[in-house]
């Protein structure tokens, strides 16, 4: 039952404010303790990075990706 609480921790954390506005919070209401919560909501936001740059890595061998990388990359510079 208490992995339940912590994958439902690590899931909500996933999303870009997720971890501190919401995982926290939400483990802390499950009734997990506030540093488990934390901790697990820490390492669950930051496991969209590797993959992010397995992604933008495995793009740069293939040209039609790698554009549609850097055009995505840009808009979302540019807008902030």
């Amino acid at each position: 039952m208490e992995l339940i609480k912590v994958i439902i921790v690590a899931l909500i954390s996933l999303s870009p404010v997720g971890e501190e506005l919401i995982a926290i919070p939400a483990g802390a209401v499950l009734g997990l303790p506030v540093l488990l919560s934390a901790a697990v909501a820490a390492a669950a936001n930051f496991l969209p990075v590797p993959a992010l740059f397995f992604v933008f890595d495995r793009g740069n061998k293939y040209p039609k990706l790698r554009d549609w990388l850097m055009r995505l990359r840009n808009e979302r510079v540019r807008n902030g």
